[in-house]
């Protein structure tokens, strides 16, 4: 009788290949992506999540990704992973594709749309969902208490709102009045810039 073949088996844990061949994949859409073939990147990268849920938290997926959101054949691609299993990073992508002004205009109108959602509040950190708030204050009061709140937690992302509301001029008949003059009593607007840009960059754009 013929023995049965041998069974090889290898010396790593099951619970490690899986993150090792998520690396792999990773490196491999990292490459794609400088080489600008994102509808590979994003292929790759959605074999890596599959793999390990954890590598979500790589900076190299969240620069490729955002980078094939703006790339017409990987944009809804790029979305359904930005929107799905990216989570929290997916949400500070999603941001920076609406803030940035050289992102497409029908990008930064999708993503735009997406920080309007139930997801966006559900998912994004406290510091991002602050952000949010500042660009859609009302009164010059709910801004005042939302620029406190900035100067103690808040991230770049709500510098563009703060440093807007550093202008005296815009409103009133002639765009001559001051449209934030309860700001002007005390250093709080420029103390919270101050800080915010003490703490340094959004963590997905750190090399």
């Amino acid at each position: 009788m013929t023995p049965p073949p041998a069974v090889t088996t290898s010396s790593a844990p099951a619970s490690v290949q899986p993150v090792a061949e998520s690396e792999t994949l990773i490196a491999s859409a990292f490459s794609a992506a400088r080489a600008r073939d994102f509808t590979a990147a994003v292929a790759l990268v959605r074999r890596a999540l599959e793999l390990d849920a954890a590598a979500k938290d790589d900076l190299r997926i969240a620069h490729v990704l955002f980078d094939a959101a703006q790339a017409a054949n990987a944009t809804n691609a790029a979305f359904e992973l930005l929107d799905g299993p990216m989570g929290a990073r997916g949400a500070e992508v999603i941001w920076d594709l609406a803030a940035e002004s050289m992102v497409p205009e029908p990008v930064r109108f999708r993503a735009g749309r997406w920080l309007r959602t139930k997801k966006f509040r559900e998912r994004a950190s406290p510091a991002l969902k602050l952000a949010a708030d500042l660009r859609t204050a009302k009164t010059c009061e709910a801004a005042r208490g939302l620029i406190a709140q900035a100067k103690d937690g808040g991230d770049e992302r709500s510098l563009a709102q703060l440093e807007a509301w550093q202008v005296r001029t815009g409103c009133g008949p002639k765009k001559q009045d001051d449209c934030m003059p309860c700001l002007r009593t005390d250093q709080l607007l420029d103390e919270a810039i101050a800080a915010i840009r003490a703490r340094g960059v959004a963590p997905w754009k750190q090399k």
